[in-house]
């Protein structure tokens, strides 16, 4: 407790503003004197106006809490120190990983950028088609074709959704998925902009020799020629050949449950051996705005399976919900 006090002195020095509430959860039948105990250590070290305003000292005892303002208390806080945890010095240099730190990439071969291959455009086989996308012959599946130099006006998107799921897929790439309800559990970012297209969620394929990084998908990081988006009923499908290396990205979303799947092929037609690295990306809103919710969202990574928790405390009506991300 001293050293806490002490530190949040020296912040206040630096001119640096904290709120720092102390929890004093002692059931013993001495509670009353830790109490005494506690605001005469605060009286010794900072001026006793500082108590209980903006930027000072709140001393709370535990059993008047409740429970509503316990998550409050915890999901708003940047800092959450305890004395079950060592010293102060000891929590705030605790290592947040035991794992070793990703060793910086060494590029061992020069990338040569290839002119865009667009002999395939526009195509020939669909019905109905607008030039940019059409209707297969069964009518099962609305391919669109686009490059670098040849987009859609707007994005024209599939949603795939069951009663309590879904997500929303344009000719670009994933965009962005709620659970529930769609605008007050937005799982990842709904960004209305229909120029640039936007979106919180994207995978990236790495050239482990030479650096060289692309999407599956025509956003966020458009890879050489052109990019087929099949969307079909329940699934959507994006195809791409870049420099013989040929990929295929299903997602869709189960039928029965709260779960979207990414299924990423990758085939090598290049004629020699490649090594690369796949990695998924998303930004985590679990909630209406993800600049009002960024702050309170908590992630936890399972050691033994690799899988990402996420939970929003803060989100009065989803507060027990778990979103879980997992590279299969």
């Amino acid at each position: 407790m001293r050293q806490v006090v002490q530190a949040h002195a020296y912040w206040r020095l630096k001119g640096l503003a904290v709120d720092l509430v102390i929890w004093n959860e002692d059931h013993a039948g001495y509670r009353q004197q830790l109490q005494e105990q506690i605001m005469r250590l605060i009286a010794a070290d900072i001026e006793t106006n500082n108590v209980d305003r903006p930027g000072g000292i709140f001393v709370r005892q535990g059993d008047q809490i409740s429970n509503e303002d316990r998550i409050l208390i915890q999901t708003v806080a940047r800092v959450i120190i305890s004395d079950k945890r060592g010293t102060l010095e000891a929590q705030v240099n605790h290592p947040s990983t035991e794992e070793p730190l990703v060793q910086r990439f060494k590029r061992i071969r020069t990338y040569h950028a290839r002119s865009q291959d667009e002999s395939n455009l526009p195509r020939k086989d669909l019905i109905f088609f607008n030039g940019y996308g059409g209707f297969t012959h069964d009518g099962h599946e609305y391919i669109i074709t686009t490059s670098g130099k040849k987009v859609t006006p707007a994005p024209w998107v599939n949603v795939l959704a069951n009663p309590s799921f879904g997500t929303i897929v344009s000719e670009n790439g994933p965009n962005y998925t709620w659970s529930e309800n769609a605008h007050e559990f937005r799982l990842t970012p709904w960004n209305n902009d229909p120029v640039s297209d936007s979106s919180g969620e994207a995978f990236y394929i790495r050239d482990e020799e030479t650096g060289r990084f692309w999407s599956p998908t025509p956003l966020p990081s458009r890879g050489v020629g052109s990019y087929d988006s099949r969307h079909g009923f329940g699934y959507s499908v994006f195809e791409h050949n870049e420099e013989g290396i040929i990929s295929e990205l299903w997602i869709y979303v189960a039928m029965d449950a709260s779960v979207k799947f990414s299924v990423l092929k990758v085939r090598n037609n290049s004629g020699k051996p490649r090594k690369l690295s796949v990695t998924g990306y998303v930004e985590l809103v679990l909630g209406g705005l993800r600049q009002k919710s960024l702050m309170h969202v908590i992630t936890e990574i399972d050691s033994s399976s690799g899988v990402i928790y996420v939970r929003n405390s803060y989100n009065s009506e989803f507060s027990d919900r778990i979103v879980f991300f997992q590279n299969g």
